[in-house]
């Protein structure tokens, strides 16, 4: 079963993703930050990341950044989510599997990370 973090600061949009994501047989872990999010992915690093940019004491582009420097979790796919447009630019700069633009349905969210564990990306 594929193993999905999922990094907000929104408490809502975590659990409206975990049970999305949980229904349709993902095992999902949820990170409240970056920071929280790179500790726990060390121990078990997930198969997919979906996080989200703005965040406190470590971002989102903090922690693609550690991602990638680190052996164990430079293979995890990668997601990024943001109410802001402009965002999408910087996301394929730091060359990240998928881009969500919020609002996104729970669906949206399910179908984009089925698509990037199948080695699509959108560009």
């Amino acid at each position: 079963m594929p193993r999905v973090m999922v990094v907000d600061d929104d408490p809502d949009i975590r659990a409206g993703l975990e049970r999305a994501l949980a229904s349709t047989g993902y095992e999902v872990e949820t990170a409240v930050d970056g920071l929280d999010a790179l500790l726990r992915m060390r121990d078990r690093p997930p198969d997919a990341l979906l996080t989200d940019v703005l965040m406190p004491r470590a971002d989102g582009w903090s922690l693609i950044r550690s991602c990638r420097v680190d052996p164990r979790l430079a293979g995890v796919r990668v997601l990024v989510m943001s109410g802001a447009p402009d965002m999408r630019a910087i996301a394929v700069q730091q060359g990240v599997d998928w881009f969500l633009l919020k609002p996104f349905t729970w669906a949206e969210a399910v179908i984009a990370i089925g698509l990037v564990l199948q080695g699509h990306h959108e560009r």
